[in-house]
């Protein structure tokens, strides 16, 4: 769907890297505490939300994790899947996927097209999805880093 770059990193020099810079092994951690709170947490958005509620979910889930790395302009960012990616990563029939756009659309929550989704109503839409962002882990902290206050979020 992106470019992207793989390279494989051998397990010695994982270790290694860990032992020799504290901030690479809490990132690692953090990394893993991550991917495990995410695999958890959509087991529960397939097995137990609507259809609507799960791409909610998933757009929410989108918006702050490119926004944590910076790649959200505005309340716009760049989501380059077509309704049969999101109904693959929904676990929903193409069907269900553009019902619930146009749904999503109607309750003026988000606009979605051209590769670019924009949350129209940040607050609205976590509403609708009953999403709790603490499983993504935003707030971690790194040793000998100061803790910053956490930046207040607005909707509209």
């Amino acid at each position: 769907m992106t470019h992207c770059t793989l390279v494989k990193v051998s397990d010695v020099t994982i270790d290694n890297l860990a032992l020799q810079y504290p901030r690479i092994r809490a990132a690692l951690r953090w990394a893993t505490m991550q991917r495990e709170a995410i695999f958890s947490e959509w087991i529960v958005n397939v097995g137990q939300r609507m259809a609507i509620q799960r791409m909610a979910h998933l757009f929410c889930e989108a918006y702050y994790l490119h926004k944590a790395i910076g790649l959200v302009d505005g309340k716009s960012f760049l989501l380059p899947l077509t309704q049969t990616d999101l109904a693959d990563a929904l676990g929903i029939s193409a069907v269900h996927v553009n019902r619930s756009l146009q749904q999503l659309r109607k309750q003026r929550l988000i606009a979605f097209g051209d590769k670019q989704l924009t949350i129209l109503d940040l607050a609205g839409l976590k509403d609708l999805a009953g999403i709790d962002l603490t499983y993504l882990h935003l707030e971690a902290h790194y040793p000998n880093e100061p803790k910053s206050a956490p930046a207040a979020e607005h909707s509209g």
